[in-house]
């Protein structure tokens, strides 16, 4: 998101007025996303639990974060969207980085099925063999689910991680086929070429 500066310094104002580990565990609830579920942010905080939900208390005076009602999980969202994009946007890219990986270690270990976050979180990590796997993985469950787009979306993101030769090929293939499932018919037919040609080169 596009962030006025006005907004970003009043978001920050009302930040810096809490406790530092307040201030630590928003920053981090930024980077897992808008919504987000205790036992990751626990899992990749230092704060013990005690600490965390003290921090948490004090956000949710602030009416900086709500807990949402009726999850399976305990789960928290910001009250507005730009809250975590400004305070994400205010972490130094390799400290970010950092918290990626620790969000997506976090993720790995509870709930390992979550591939879409496993990519996003990888990827935002710069951990690219991670971020292809997890992100084929996720393409591969949107087709099986017939959901095209989001099976597209995914083998594209996968296709800019992955090395040429057969691997590339193949996830040419199941693009074509979540294209054509959109009735492009042309694309599909252009993404299955390329795929026929990198399988010859590799003597299939």
């Amino acid at each position: 998101l596009e962030i006025p500066q006005s907004v970003r310094r009043a978001i920050q104002s009302r930040v810096g007025r809490l406790s530092q580990p307040a201030q630590d565990t928003l920053q981090l609830a930024s980077i897992i996303g808008r919504e987000f579920v205790f036992d990751v942010l626990a899992g990749s905080s230092d704060l013990d639990e005690d600490a965390l939900i003290d921090a948490l208390e004090e956000g949710q005076r602030a009416q900086l974060i709500d807990e949402v009602r009726g999850r399976r999980q305990v789960t928290f969202t910001f009250g507005h969207a730009l809250i975590p994009a400004a305070l994400a946007d205010s972490v130094h890219t390799l400290r970010r980085r950092r918290i990626h990986r620790r969000v997506a270690a976090a993720i790995e270990h509870l709930c390992p099925e979550d591939y879409e976050a496993l990519a996003h979180h990888y990827a935002a990590a710069a951990d690219e063999e991670r971020a292809l796997t997890y992100s084929q993985q996720a393409a591969d469950r949107a087709l099986e689910a017939y959901s095209h787009a989001e099976a597209e979306r995914y083998y594209r993101i996968t296709l800019d991680l992955a090395p040429a030769g057969t691997a590339r090929a193949s996830l040419l293939h199941n693009l074509g086929t979540a294209v054509v499932r959109q009735a492009r018919y042309a694309e599909a037919i252009d993404a299955w070429r390329e795929a026929m040609s990198l399988f010859a080169q590799g003597g299939n």
